[in-house]
């Protein structure tokens, strides 16, 4: 019996060369007849923008609090009770309080953390979705 691989040619008639890691996306020159009247070529420079994605939720969430309020915010957390932190712990504190994990506010309550583990992704107040990505 032959093998399937016969069935299929070696290489793929697609390519006219090989992509290098030399090929830039940002600029290049692209070649192209400008009208039936004019055989000449004409030379343009394709353009391609960039910018930053849009945060999950439409705004990043940040919750470092202001010079201007730190004063009053570490007066009234002296009256909440104490809770002891690990190393992971302040760590997802600092994650969360500059916004890496837009669009949560803080960490998961049970509804939102059973959304990601079963869904791989949170609605928000507004019904917009979140996809979550999990790391098991």
């Amino acid at each position: 019996m032959a093998s399937m691989s016969t069935a299929f040619p070696k290489t793929t008639p697609f390519l006219s060369h090989p992509l290098t890691k030399s090929d830039s996306l940002i600029a290049t020159t692209v070649s192209f007849p400008s009208s039936a009247r004019s055989r000449s070529l004409r030379r343009a420079t394709l353009r391609v923008r960039s910018a930053l994605i849009e945060p999950d939720g439409g705004k990043l969430v940040e919750l470092v609090v202001p010079e201007t309020r730190r004063r009053e915010k570490k007066h009234e957390a002296a009256d909440l009770p104490r809770v002891k932190l690990t190393a992971i712990d302040l760590q997802w504190m600092h994650v969360l309080s500059e916004g890496w994990a837009s669009p949560l506010r803080g960490f998961m309550r049970e509804a939102e953390f059973l959304q990601t583990l079963h869904f791989n992704s949170l609605r928000l107040d507004d019904g917009s979705v979140v996809n979550i990505l999990r790391c098991d």
